[in-house]
């Protein structure tokens, strides 16, 4: 289904309706179905080079929305695209989060019990992807001011909202993630549109200098302690055998792979919604060569795997499963975070993006902290008032990150990150 309305949600921008809508000039179409979306659609959102963002293009984007509800909303100015963005339907839950309201008393407490666990499960619209972390929401022509950004994406999201409840799904939370310090104005911007700045762990990104062309020469530019750690976690998995996965061996052994990601999962702090086989699978269809799963064997037996995503310039260390039986004894998760590396640099990109946790031992391989924010509102203004105080209860993993460069190569390595 496409409906098409002019600019007209949010009270801030009211003369929206009188200088913009009257003339036709700026128009947004909602898209609730990705496969339904019109070659035509994605030939234009070529002028707006999209194709850096793998997960902005139309391959992933009809893979995810057979996982879940899925909106792609087009901003047009007189006909033309000037960006889109992209809304998922997630449901999300914290046992860590429910733990900690459990503690407050108090009429305001209560109110954040209410809303926050009154069921364990919440259904979530979020305004980027809930599955990996950076800037996967939305891309604007560069010549949209961010004023103008934010009251695009501003009446997109209650646009949006008005979709999810006519089929009759409760809601509470809205989302747009993930925003790097460059997008700074336009996270002000938005605070207009009732969202408030919820400060979440930095993403982890190791950037990948020209001149590596092998694990070896990455290694050279970490200084000894940390060179010696990566020998040792690849003499420790010396036995294991690495394989790379076909989709059909993918489909013809999920038994053996799914388990080791539920795993993981079981043991995430905070869990958006769980991937299914099918789900996984159906990705290494859409994406092929770009979605790489490599399975790690101990006498004959698959004791981990790990799933990266190859964009343009970007890898994304996507997914990883983990018999933790096994963990210490061949340090799994290590040697799959230097193959990580390794891929990378294989691959000549410029990028790898190691998300969100386990933020120690990524910061021991090099990758280094990158600060992002999110923007969360209740999509009722009343209870919205609550949220400044609400998710001051979701706080950031305290760690201490490893420095483990060389000099020389930190400098460069933090001066590529910087123009990021």
């Amino acid at each position: 289904m496409i409906s098409s309305i002019c600019s007209k949600e949010s009270n801030f921008i009211t003369h929206w309706k009188g200088v913009f809508c009257q003339n036709k000039i700026f128009e947004i179409q909602i898209h609730s179905d990705v496969l339904a979306v019109p070659d035509a659609f994605w030939e234009l959102t070529g002028s707006l080079k999209l194709e850096n963002d793998r997960f902005l293009q139309k391959s992933y984007l009809s893979a995810m929305s057979a996982f879940c509800d899925t909106w792609m909303v087009l901003f047009t100015r007189s006909g033309v695209p000037v960006g889109y963005a992209v809304f998922f339907l997630s449901t999300f839950q914290s046992n860590e989060l429910e733990h900690e309201l459990s503690q407050c008393i108090g009429i305001r407490d209560w109110l954040a019990r209410k809303w926050t666990t009154s069921k364990k499960e919440q259904h979530v619209l979020v305004c980027g992807n809930p599955l990996i972390s950076g800037e996967h929401a939305f891309v604007f022509a560069e010549d949209i001011s961010t004023i103008d950004q934010a009251n695009f994406l501003c009446d997109a999201m209650n646009a949006v909202v008005k979709e999810v409840r006519a089929k009759g799904i409760p809601l509470s939370i809205c989302m747009m993630k993930d925003f790097y310090p460059v997008h700074e104005a336009l996270q002000e911007d938005l605070k207009n549109c009732g969202f408030s700045k919820m400060a979440g762990d930095p993403v982890m990104i190791l950037p990948i200098l020209e001149e590596w062309q092998t694990l070896g020469d990455y290694q050279n530019d970490l200084i000894s302690k940390f060179r010696s750690k990566s020998l040792t976690a690849l003499e420790k998995s010396k036995d294991l055998v690495k394989r790379v996965l076909s989709a059909e061996e993918m489909s013809n052994h999920s038994e053996d792979w799914y388990p080791l990601y539920e795993q993981v999962y079981e043991r995430a702090q905070y869990q958006w919604k769980k991937l299914s086989a099918q789900a996984i699978i159906d990705m290494k269809l859409a994406l092929g060569e770009d979605f790489v799963m490599q399975g790690y064997y101990f006498e004959n037996k698959m004791i981990g795997f790990s799933i990266s995503i190859l964009g343009d310039q970007e890898m994304e260390a996507h997914l990883v499963g983990i018999d933790y039986e096994k963990n210490k004894q061949f340090q799994l998760y290590s040697r799959m975070l230097y193959d990580f590396v390794q891929l990378g640099i294989e691959q000549k990109k410029s990028w790898i993006c190691f998300g969100r946790t386990a933020l120690e031992i990524k910061s021991s391989i090099g990758a280094l902290a990158l600060p992002g924010q999110a923007l969360i509102r209740h999509s009722k203004p009343i209870t919205n008032v609550l949220v400044r105080w609400i998710i001051s209860k979701f706080q950031s993993e305290e760690v201490s990150l490893r420095s483990v460069w060389k000099q020389e190569a930190y400098e460069r390595l933090n001066s590529k990150l910087e123009k990021r």
